[in-house]
């Protein structure tokens, strides 16, 4: 499907357009579910969540200062490997609710924690439950399953409230639905910075993640892209609030770091990489809102919508679709058209190292 510019056609008609085309779509994709399941994307004019200031919906200022050691930093990336992403398995479904979607009971093995009481005394809000809670009650639609892999992690979200539900290890069998953690977290009111919950950095999982219909439909991606890499540092930085990384710092790059695709490159040079159009359009965010590393993985990859809710013309091109970027003439992973963005200069956020 070629991806056209945004045009200046009034809101009303642009959710209607994406809503016709995601069913479409939805109706020719076997994996997808069906349109009494899944709600359309009537969630696109609140894509991407999260207040306009967060850091996952800000740009990164023209010029931005980049590390000292951005070097020795691409060097760390060139040994992990390519740039990959995944829609097929260890992805999210973003399942759309709403009022009318049923709460059912969710058993939780460990932790589910609830994020509330934003303000500006306490930004990332107020961790409540952090101990064992053995059931909670969840809005679940009919048919919603985890994303498959190692991780069967899923992401339940009603946009008119905000509401975002994600659980890690999500089984269903029968009427019986299980996970190992989760949390409940407000999308409308929270910058997505998650202290002691959410992913390996501390932030939210549904921050950074690529939803289909910002490829296929409206052909922009407008915030920083989550991503993943085998050599996670101790050390994390703002805005991480914690890091799993095991790594030093001569040999690992912080949890929270952003890097930036060169913003020089134009189409002619993508097309000249073999890059798809829909790449294009996440290779183009990836100038202007950068990858924000967010978490440990077998190698580098972006993280996008699973294709149990995202309507992807060609799922499993994604596994290849973004290697260009980190390819060289010969083939050899080369993050040379990348920069590490100095986060001591540029956020002026705090920096800890993991267990301090």
């Amino acid at each position: 499907m070629k991806n056209k510019a945004p045009t200046n056609r009034s809101p009303h008609g642009t959710r209607a357009l994406a809503a016709v085309l995601t069913l479409a779509a939805l109706a020719s994709h076997p994996t997808a579910l069906s349109a009494q399941e899944q709600k359309p994307w009537g969630g696109a004019a609140k894509w991407p969540p999260y207040p306009a200031a967060s850091f996952w919906n800000t740009a990164i200022p023209p010029g931005g200062a980049v590390r000292p050691d951005n070097a020795a930093l691409l060097a760390i990336l060139n040994a992990d490997g390519p740039l990959t992403s995944d829609v097929t398995q260890n992805s999210y479904p973003i399942y759309l609710v709403d009022a009318s979607t049923p709460l059912v009971s969710v058993s939780v093995e460990n932790y589910f924690s609830s994020f509330t009481d934003f303000s500006s005394a306490n930004p990332d809000g107020i961790r409540e439950g952090r101990g064992f809670q053995p059931t909670v009650k969840a809005p679940v639609p009919t048919g919603a399953a985890a994303g498959g892999g190692d991780d069967d992690q899923v992401l339940f979200w009603n946009p008119a409230t905000g509401d975002e539900w994600t659980f890690w290890k999500f089984t269903v069998a029968g009427d019986t639905r299980r996970a190992i953690n989760g949390y409940r977290y407000d999308a409308l009111l929270g910058s997505g910075r998650m202290p002691g919950s959410g992913r390996g950095a501390g932030v939210s999982k549904m921050g950074g993640l690529v939803a289909a219909h910002e490829v296929e439909v409206t052909g922009e991606v407008r915030h920083a892209v989550a991503f993943a890499i085998p050599s996670t540092g101790r050390q994390f930085v703002w805005p991480a609030s914690k890091s799993d990384g095991r790594k030093d710092a001569a040999t690992g790059i912080p949890e929270g770091a952003r890097i930036q695709l060169d913003p020089a490159l134009n189409d002619a040079d993508f097309k000249a990489m073999g890059l798809s159009p829909q790449a294009i359009v996440i290779a183009r965010a990836l100038q202007k809102y950068g990858l924000i590393l967010v978490d440990g993985g077998g190698r580098p990859k972006a993280f996008l919508e699973s294709e149990k809710t995202g309507a992807w013309a060609s799922p499993a091109a994604w596994q290849y679709a973004l290697r260009p970027l980190t390819r060289n003439a010969s083939g050899q992973t080369d993050w040379s058209r990348f920069r590490v963005i100095d986060w001591d200069r540029w956020t002026g956020g705090p920096t800890g190292i993991a267990g301090s």
